[in-house]
């Protein structure tokens, strides 16, 4: 891709996590608001199952190089 869109939210322990939803209820395996939830709680979740909640940094170097 040559460009990435992305929704940022703040979690309650004051992390950067990359998640559309306000909640976390439709997509993955918990249950509560991203703004409400620690990071601790939130790296846990699966999304569909095998993923994971990503913090911004970590999309950083992921994408590191390889897009705008």
């Amino acid at each position: 891709v040559d460009m990435v869109e992305l929704d940022v939210q703040q979690c309650a322990s004051g992390e950067l996590v990359v998640f559309h939803d306000v909640k976390v209820d439709r997509i993955t395996n918990g249950l509560g608001r991203v703004a409400l939830l620690p990071w601790d709680e939130l790296k846990s979740l699966k999304i569909m199952g095998s993923e994971r909640i990503l913090l911004l940094e970590e999309l950083f170097a992921l994408a590191k190089g390889k897009t705008k």
